[in-house]
């Protein structure tokens, strides 16, 4: 399995939308076995697209607008929008499904209070 986040520096980028660099890790086991960086290129193919190439099951960002988040999530993609935080360290939360404290999600995106652990706060294009 891969996961995806979109990164500035090693943290969520706060915006999908004008985000341009991809943190994919490979996971074995429930463990990051591998990770490396990947450009996201906007002009070349769509972006469920390309995570599709890239062989991505699950997509965690900060926050996103309706059309591109329509689009990952119908495409099978896991999506878990609004996130924000150190991009490792969310990504050992959702492998370990720990409780997510509120800081790490974005103000006003209607999560705070969910502590349930990353792998519940997935969406479906639907509940956009």
């Amino acid at each position: 399995m891969k996961i995806a986040v979109t990164v500035w520096g090693n943290r969520i980028s706060p915006v999908f939308d004008s985000a341009r660099t991809l943190l994919v890790a490979r996971v074995k086991d429930n463990r990051v076995v591998d990770k490396h960086y990947e450009s996201i290129d906007r002009d070349t193919a769509p972006v469920p697209e390309t995570l599709k190439d890239m062989g991505v099951s699950v997509l965690i960002c900060g926050a996103i607008s309706r059309i591109p988040a329509n689009s990952i999530a119908s495409s099978g993609i896991t999506l878990i929008p609004f996130v924000t935080g150190n991009a490792a360290q969310v990504i050992e939360m959702y492998l370990n499904n720990d409780p997510v404290p509120p800081s790490c999600f974005m103000p006003g995106c209607g999560r705070c209070g969910l502590r349930n652990g990353l792998k519940n706060a997935a969406v479906n294009r639907n509940q956009l």
